[in-house]
């Protein structure tokens, strides 16, 4: 039987709130809003309450530009390491000729953008200099200027947040936004300057369709999902995610998370904490729900390649610069790093068992580094000692161990693929040879009788890892070689990245023979793939700076692409139960993406 105790005090005692609202503007062609009023004073009562949020509140409603800039500076000035800061924006959002955000104020001029509203870059800047180490930024609205073209929205134009909230590292900022890029932020139906409803008649005072299901989950504590009695700021944004989603609306909310000071609590549960709760098993489900978080990690250069640990203790990432950094996924912190080449790592690799982290690059060497210590993570260096294996490659694109652990396999400039035994650090048989231009990617079956490679030659190729013979001929369908290649974690699938304007590639290992390929909607080159544990998720990415899911079975996508990178993606991992997929970007950021379980 499920019972409740009171929720304790919040950890944070220092929490301010500043909440802007406009919605009536001089400007003829801004159209007033109704919603941004309403939505401010729901938000203040949830967060000002001392049984919920506890935050000393302050709201401004229709300010003009210069008001606005002051109130602003004046609240992000002079606060603590410890405070907790959240600023809440509902206005216009609008970008000049050079596609530059601003938000708008209540005597904003639309030709006179940078003198007339709040330049995003300027909040930014503003944000970098608080001293606040957990920092709250909600916007609910869109950007563009044409909000009178489309009924119901906040704009018409829109470009990616991350080109404007850009990533602040181990400052705990989180950035919540009512929808996608190219999305309306929807309020129903647009105001008349009279402020009736533009077929005429009375028009209720409602909020917009995001703040209005943020503030519900917040004040009824239905968001505090695990039910330890505080509503998250990512319970709060899965919470209200799933309302928008229920209410049918054409807007999909997103979260960012930039740095590292772990959860970041908004509110006190009124339902409390639960105690002796059951936990039924969940119903099977065919797709998930998109992030439950997304965590960005600042590396010293691009990322070309990163692996988890067996355990999924570890992060490790690796690219141009030759450092091998290792992360603890959980706490999002760097743990150790080592110089493990003079120029670029191209290729990372843990053994199954955990002991070993194979690394190579442009060097031409492979290197086994030996992550020690105990899983803690206590001690600050954790890349204590390396050996080179002997034998050239050539410069190193791929390295994979055998399922057994008893066979690492790397591929490179040399067009061949070499084997070792990582114990003796010995060779393997003589190298693979078949392949007439670089190898670029390698994969081992689930059950270790198959060992596929992928080259710029436009072949895929499958070996007998035993014996080091080719097995069957190479296989079909390839029109670029591309980097990314994996084996379902059943065997039955081998898939290829594909090439420019492609989806992956698919094959029956078994039969050598192509499975139809699904995939709709592709137009960047894939330089990334990686099947969920459970094989219920395929992950691409490439070119295009975004993640995408697909159900491999179908060909089908499974949610919305995943935002973040300003760079090309290089490299995907799941850890090892699924709940976290990792991405590597030559914009020197790791993407740390929080997935729900999945039965699939």
């Amino acid at each position: 039987m499920t019972g409740t105790r009171p929720a304790p005090e919040l950890p944070d005692q220092h929490r301010s709130a500043l909440l802007i609202a406009t919605g009536v503007y001089r400007d003829p062609e801004l159209a007033r809003l109704r919603a941004p009023a309403q939505d401010a004073a729901d938000l203040a009562e949830v967060l000002g309450a001392p049984s919920l949020g506890g935050f000393g509140v302050t709201t401004l409603v229709d300010p003009e530009v210069h008001a606005l800039r002051i109130a602003v500076d004046d609240f992000l000035s002079g606060r603590g390491p410890g405070e907790v800061v959240v600023v809440y924006l509902s206005c216009h959002g609008l970008l000049d000729a050079r596609r530059r955000l601003y938000f708008a104020a209540t005597d904003t001029n639309k030709a006179r953008l940078p003198s007339t509203s709040l330049d995003a870059q300027w909040l930014l800047e503003r944000l970098d200099d608080c001293r606040a180490r957990r920092q709250i930024l909600i916007l609910d609205c869109c950007f563009s200027g044409a909000f009178a073209r489309v009924k119901g929205g906040k704009g018409s134009e829109d470009i990616t947040l991350d080109r404007h909230f850009g990533v602040e590292h181990g400052r705990g900022r989180v950035v919540l936004t009512a929808s996608r890029a190219t999305e309306y932020s929807f309020e129903g139906e647009p105001l008349n300057p009279s402020g009736t409803r533009s077929g005429g008649g009375d028009l209720p005072v409602q909020g917009s369709v995001f703040t209005s299901a943020l503030v519900d989950g917040l004040r009824t504590g239905k968001a505090d999902k695990d039910g330890d009695g505080f509503v998250s700021v990512s319970e709060a944004y899965a919470y209200a995610y799933a309302k928008v989603r229920e209410a049918g609306e054409a807007q999909t909310p997103q979260q960012w998370l930039y740095g590292g000071e772990g959860e970041v609590f908004l509110t006190r549960s009124p339902l409390g904490v639960r105690v002796d709760r059951p936990q039924p098993k969940p119903a099977p489900q065919q797709t998930r729900m998109p992030p439950t978080w997304t965590w960005m990690l600042s590396c010293r250069h691009p990322v070309r390649a990163v692996a988890f640990s067996p355990d999924g203790s570890l992060l490790a990432s690796a690219g141009k610069g030759g450092s091998v950094q290792l992360w603890n996924p959980q706490t999002r912190q760097e743990t150790g790093s080592a110089i493990a080449s003079a120029r670029s790592v191209q290729a990372l690799a843990f053994s199954p068992d955990g002991a070993l982290l194979a690394e190579g690059g442009f060097d031409r060497k492979v290197y086994l580094w030996r992550p020690d210590g105990p899983r803690s993570l206590q001690f600050p260096h954790l890349l204590r000692s390396h050996q080179t294996l002997g034998g050239r490659t050539g410069v190193v694109f791929a390295l994979a161990f055998s399922p057994d652990g008893s066979l690492l396999a790397a591929g490179g400039r040399a067009k061949t693929v070499r084997l070792w035994n990582p114990h003796t650090r010995e060779p393997v048989g003589e190298p693979l040879t078949g392949h007439t231009k670089y190898v670029i990617a390698l994969a081992f079956s689930p059950d270790g009788t198959l060992l596929a490679t992928a080259s710029t030659d436009k072949t895929v190729r499958l070996w007998d890892p035993r014996t080091g013979k080719p097995v069957g001929e190479p296989l079909a369908g390839i029109e670029m070689g591309s980097n990314g290649l994996a084996f379902s974690p059943d065997g039955s699938l081998l898939v290829n990245a594909g090439g420019y304007g492609e989806g992956p590639r698919m094959w029956d290992p078994r039969t050598g023979r192509p499975v139809s390929n699904r995939f709709p909607g592709y137009k960047e080159h894939t330089c990334a793939i990686a099947f969920s544990p459970d094989g219920a998720l395929l992950a691409t990415a490439g070119t295009g700076k975004t993640i995408r899911l697909w159900n491999p079975r179908t060909g089908q996508p499974v949610g919305q692409p995943l935002t973040g990178h300003k760079g090309a993606i290089h490299s995907l991992a799941f850890s090892s139960d699924g709940s976290i997929l990792a991405s590597g970007s030559i914009d020197a950021t790791i993407g740390l993406w929080g997935l729900p379980a999945s039965n699939a």
